[in-house]
């Protein structure tokens, strides 16, 4: 196991079958969904040449009573590999409408606050501008975009039990 590994996350149940695909050498079954969340993955240029651990190949997922004690003790572990995350990229399937509205407005978000915020650090009456002019066109977009989030958060990823954990042990600023 990699110190500092990248770590996709693909959500079950968003693809059904399977493919076989070449990891580490090896000829492994997996998911349609953990594929597509592969190739997202692939195609950033930013996480191309890291390694990753994905919890979808890594965790034994298999049925008898050997396995259920391996994967017991996996998932036993799994808070200590989050912690030595560089990163976590959350795979939460392919976009739809809904995903795409939501993705967007925080795309937006995330840019005018990071602009601002570079320009300023610190400054909290910039922060606030920003967040006033964002909110006209939210205020336009809300019936489109509350919806869109309602929509986005049935996804399966938000309702696995260590989908915070994911998202809150890596190391800031890996």
């Amino acid at each position: 196991m990699p110190t500092s590994p990248s770590q996709p996350n693909p959500t079950p149940g968003t693809h059904h079958g399977t493919e076989r695909i070449i990891c580490d050498g090896a000829t492994i079954t997996v998911t349609k969904n953990c594929v597509a969340a592969l190739r997202n993955v692939r195609d950033d240029r930013a996480c191309r040449h890291q390694r990753l651990w994905v919890d979808a190949i890594c965790i034994n997922r298999g049925e008898d009573e050997a396995v259920t004690v391996e994967r017991s003790q996996q998932i036993g572990i799994m808070g200590e590999i989050y912690t030595k995350a560089s990163q976590v990229h959350v795979w939460l399937g392919k976009h739809d409408r809904s995903s795409q509205v939501v993705c967007e407005f925080l795309d937006k978000v995330s840019g005018a606050y990071k602009r601002r915020v570079r320009r300023t650090p610190g400054d909290m009456e910039q922060v606030l501008r920003v967040a006033e002019s964002l909110g006209l066109d939210i205020a336009r977009r809300w019936p489109q975009l509350s919806q869109s989030i309602v929509n986005s958060s049935y996804r399966s990823w938000f309702h696995r039990a260590w989908s915070v954990q994911e998202v809150t042990l890596p190391l800031p600023g890996g």
